[in-house]
């Protein structure tokens, strides 16, 4: 009495061997698709034993060409588009997470955020960027003073200001000789 074989398709794999092929082609894990084409085995594996599974089922040499077309097929068929990929990234995502993969999970995440704008990697500037400080009279008094006792001259740091013009001198407030040997703080 001979092997009983199951029913194959036209690529030569039987239906658990293809919906294993479509779920890997469509961008889930190994063992995600794996669940999904043998939903009967999931709840009786260990989890190695299903990656071990999904591995080996996944390099058959029967499937491994049938993942190989779907997935050609897939990229001359796709016309990208902002929610096919973002379609693609939740499935990679949902994936990963379903693998307990925490990185790939992570990258996948990331790349949902940028493709739709939330995450951004720089900080892109447009116009003039205003950096002056708005200090009082008094704290730009005190400044002047200080930069003075120091041999500075306040009033050519002004000129050198956009629009900047000199400060009146103010005689009042000079640190005196004993204090100007110790640094002054700004």
């Amino acid at each position: 009495m001979g092997i009983m074989s199951l029913p194959t398709n036209e690529h030569g794999l039987t239906a658990h061997q293809e919906a294993f092929a479509q779920g890997v082609a469509s961008g889930l894990s190994y063992v995600a698709a794996y669940r999904i084409a043998y939903p009967d085995q999931v709840p009786t594996s260990l989890p190695g034993t299903l990656w071990d599974n999904a591995h080996d089922l996944a390099h058959h040499p029967v499937v491994s060409p049938r993942i190989n077309a779907l997935q050609a097929q897939a990229t001359s068929d796709a016309q990208w588009t902002l929610p096919a990929i973002l379609d693609e990234a939740r499935k990679n995502l949902t994936g990963a997470q379903e693998d307990r993969a925490w990185a790939p999970a992570n990258g996948a995440l990331a790349f949902i955020g940028r493709a739709t704008g939330l995450v951004t990697d720089r900080v892109e500037h447009t116009g003039a960027v205003d950096v002056t400080h708005r200090l009082s009279a008094d704290q730009l008094d005190a400044i002047c003073s200080r930069l003075e006792a120091l041999g500075v001259q306040p009033g050519r740091i002004v000129e050198a200001l956009p629009g900047g013009t000199p400060l009146p001198d103010a005689d009042a407030g000079f640190i005196d000789g004993a204090d100007q040997e110790t640094t002054p703080s700004l």
